[in-house]
């Protein structure tokens, strides 16, 4: 077998180890999407040269990263044959343990059927596997039938319906009304002891995104009837709103939770956070915390400095040589820039990397990155664009790239729109 795909073995290593890395860049804070979109196309290559070879009596990986180029090969091959029996194995892992769930939604997310119809029958037959479906569904930006996902998100298994309120909030065809439920207990005069956060964060994505005008206060709301340790994700949904009045609790929750309050202040846009920040690059206290959210909202670079220790006493002696001063991020820095730059910063415009919260600006930077921080920047423009944008992060970068320039076209027509009605 190996004679007919010269370092065979090669290839199947390399393809392992990028789909590994893939997974490892999606999950950090910025990476560039030019950078991933290299390591993508690497790896397309190797599952292709792999797919030309496949071995019957091949035993079935349990590793998920193998598993992963396991599947492709078999997924991408020209022979239906192969190709049939390996969507009917993905499809089988998707119920399985949690690596074998991992590897099959990533294989059919980047090599998908052309028809839903084998996924729509399995999740009719499988309660287990729903919420791992509206995932990938998700993933995939497929639309299925609205009655499925009415029924779902007032499922009794909260997992099912918090599954299918994130997908409902991505897609553009579902109103308002797939939401309400979820809301009602925000609101409610009966006294409730608990908030179920798994429905009730994408339900409030949801009406963000649909321009709920109540939205701000039932985020407040939540965040009121969500003890601080839980409620992340509602703070995060806070920063993003750009709601005055919510810039409050977000500040405040960062004091107690700089990792990642202080990039969720950030995240708000606003003068205010750029004055919190300072504080905290003078004092030193989570000072390297403070400065990627410094660059983040202002995009300015802080040079890391030595601190200078003009005190030494037993229990902390003074380094021997300058490789083990420690580095700082440089505050005299950060406050000329604020000198320069505060008086002409309006206290109601939010900026990102020092740029004017736009459609164009956050289109522009969304494209750029990935990771944590490129997905908050997709929610931005989502935003600022009033609906879904339809884009996974974990979808290929190319498959991205055309949705991107879709929206861009839209942007651009708008604009020549404008500037010819206010020539007329």
């Amino acid at each position: 077998m190996h004679t007919e795909v010269p370092y065979l073995d090669t290839h199947m290593e390399v393809a392992a180890a990028l789909y590994r890395q893939r997974k490892l860049w999606v999950k950090q804070l910025e990476v560039g999407s030019h950078s991933m979109a290299n390591l993508e196309h690497r790896q397309r290559v190797h599952v292709h040269v792999l797919s030309h070879i496949i071995d019957s009596n091949e035993a079935v990986p349990e590793k998920e990263h193998q598993l992963y180029v396991y599947l492709t090969r078999r997924l991408q091959s020209d022979d239906q044959d192969i190709q049939s029996l390996a969507y009917d194995l993905a499809r089988e892992f998707l119920v399985g343990n949690n690596s074998q769930q991992q590897a099959a939604c990533q294989a059919l997310l980047d090599y998908p059927q052309t028809t839903n119809e084998d996924l729509v029958n399995l999740y009719k037959t499988n309660e287990e596997v729903r919420p791992v479906l509206f995932n990938l569904w998700r993933d995939q930006s497929i639309l299925i039938d609205t009655a499925i996902v009415n029924t779902a998100v007032n499922h009794a298994n909260p997992e099912i319906a918090s599954a299918a309120l994130r997908y409902a909030a991505g897609k553009k065809e579902f109103g308002m009304d797939v939401f309400r439920n979820s809301l009602a207990s925000l609101t409610s005069a009966h006294e409730q002891s608990s908030i179920e956060t798994d429905r009730l964060v994408p339900a409030l994505w949801g009406g963000m995104l649909r321009s709920d005008p109540d939205i701000n206060r039932k985020i407040s709301l939540a965040i009121e009837k969500t003890s601080s340790e839980n409620s992340e994700a509602i703070i995060r949904l806070a920063a993003l709103s750009g709601d005055g009045d919510l810039y409050q609790l977000v500040e405040a929750w960062a004091l107690s939770h700089p990792n990642p309050g202080l990039h969720l202040l950030a995240l708000t846009g606003y003068k205010q956070a750029a004055s919190f920040l300072l504080e905290y690059l003078e004092n030193g206290r989570e000072a390297d915390l403070a400065s990627r959210s410094w660059t983040w909202l202002t995009g300015q670079n802080l040079p890391m400095i030595p601190r200078m220790q003009l005190v030494s006493d037993g229990h902390n002696p003074a380094p021997e040589s300058v490789a083990e001063v420690p580095l700082v991020p440089d505050y005299s820095q950060a406050v000329s820039w604020w000198h320069q730059q505060k008086d002409h910063w309006p206290d109601e415009t939010r900026k990102i990397s020092g740029e004017i919260l736009s459609d164009d600006n956050l289109l522009k930077r969304a494209r750029q990155f990935c990771g944590l921080y490129g997905q908050d920047v997709r929610d931005l423009s989502a935003l600022s664009l009033g609906e879904p944008l339809c884009i996974s992060s974990k979808t290929w970068v190319i498959n991205q790239e055309i949705i991107f320039n879709e929206l861009s076209r839209q942007l651009q027509g708008q604009s020549e729109t404008s500037r010819e009605v206010s020539h007329a």
